[in-house]
């Protein structure tokens, strides 16, 4: 075995050549049978192609990892263990480093680091690859990034939406929260300053949370959402901005009393009437509790997404009266019953004038009829002349 050795530094990625003629001679000063050429490519310098976060970022989670990727393998297959560490960080962190593979190293945080804080990730600059290269003197040495502060990013309600009397009330974060700490630090409390009594329940990320009231709440009253400073997120970075939020519970339910209800006709007889409710309806509940006549052919009854609003639709007579009839004990969402028969009564308008061919067969706007026929029949509503 021959080992050369280059008694000067070669340039990285240059092609390089072997050369023995055949007049070298072994030990046994015998001569090379046939002449050595080889040609190799020495490697590539060392060098960082990736970091999370990246150089800059701003926000980051201060649960996240930090990892970094080399160009080339650093560490041998399982020798990971026995490789330094690739980078350190500053302010140091409890954690654990690793090479996941033999160009990846990350480091994991044992519970977090600290909030609205700047990091610097150290490059290792004794580091060396497997092919034996360096890195550049040139070379970045130092990463930064900046974690975030917990923070509260939605609210539900909202203080201009109703608050259910049986809740839920919702807050949703920016990062991993500790549930102990948020729940010692929320209030929900009634216009008196009474304390709600409730149940929490967390997503599995444990960054939003709902608050479910054990009673249901007085109807037509305002309650105040409150979460003071100090919650901490599960790293131990707390909430320094107080939030609360007003908002009102449904009122008492009734026929909204400022909402006539309307009539909007569409073409071809096909139209709707709409009756508007302070609370939601209870579920396919109030069909039975109401009634329309004359009857409407292909009538529909259906609320919308939130309930409060009932529309009758179907195929309406023109010029016609209908009345519509709601029982006493139409209920909504929480059991509560209207209380007494409500009857309104509306007319529908006159038909839209149409004219139509009621005989023949039409087809992108032509008519064919046999060439015999003397006549094309039409139909005309509220046309008086062709």
């Amino acid at each position: 075995i021959v080992t050369c050795k280059p008694d000067q530094g070669v340039s990285p990625r240059r092609e390089q050549k072997i050369q023995a003629g055949r007049a070298t001679q072994a030990a046994n000063e015998k001569n090379l049978r046939e002449e050595i050429d080889l040609s190799f490519q020495t490697a590539e310098i060392l060098q960082v192609i990736q970091t999370v976060p990246a150089d800059g970022t701003l926000e980051v989670d201060p649960e996240s990892a930090v990892f970094m990727v080399f160009n080339q393998p650093v560490v041998s297959l399982g020798r990971a263990a026995e490789t330094d560490h690739a980078f350190t960080l500053v302010p140091e962190v409890p954690g654990t480093g690793e090479w996941l593979n033999t160009s990846t190293y990350i480091f994991t945080p044992e519970l977090s680091m600290e909030g609205s804080t700047s990091y610097s990730v150290n490059l290792n600059e004794g580091l060396v690859a497997t092919s034996g290269t360096g890195l550049s003197p040139l070379a970045l040495t130092q990463y930064n990034f900046t974690t975030t502060q917990p923070a509260v990013l939605d609210v539900y309600p909202r203080s201009d939406e109703w608050l259910s009397i049986d809740g839920p009330v919702e807050i949703q974060f920016n990062i991993r929260m500790d549930p102990g700490s948020v729940e010692d630090h929320f209030n929900l409390v009634s216009f008196d300053d009474t304390k709600v009594e409730g149940i929490f329940e967390w997503d599995e990320a444990y960054k939003k949370f709902s608050f479910t009231p054990n009673d249901n709440l007085e109807r037509n009253s305002t309650y105040t959402i409150q979460l003071s400073p100090g919650s901490e997120s599960f790293g131990g970075s707390s909430i320094q901005t107080p939030l609360e939020i007003s908002c009102s519970t449904y009122p008492v339910f009734s026929v909204a009393p400022l909402d006539a209800p309307p009539f909007k006709s569409y073409s071809g007889q096909f139209g709707q009437y709409t009756i508007k409710f302070t609370t939601p309806l209870k579920s396919k509940k109030y069909k039975g509790a109401i009634s329309i006549l004359p009857e409407v052919i292909g009538q529909n009854t259906h609320t919308n997404t939130n309930n409060t609003n009932l529309n009758l639709s179907g195929y309406f007579l023109p010029e016609t009266e209908y009345t519509v009839t709601l029982d006493a004990a139409l209920e909504d969402r929480w059991g509560a019953q209207l209380g007494e028969t409500v009857t309104y009564t509306f007319f529908t308008p006159s038909a839209e004038p149409s004219l139509s061919i009621a005989a023949g067969y039409t087809s992108n706007n032509l008519v064919f009829v046999p060439a015999s026929a003397s006549e094309i029949v039409l139909q005309a509503t509220n046309i008086n002349t062709v």
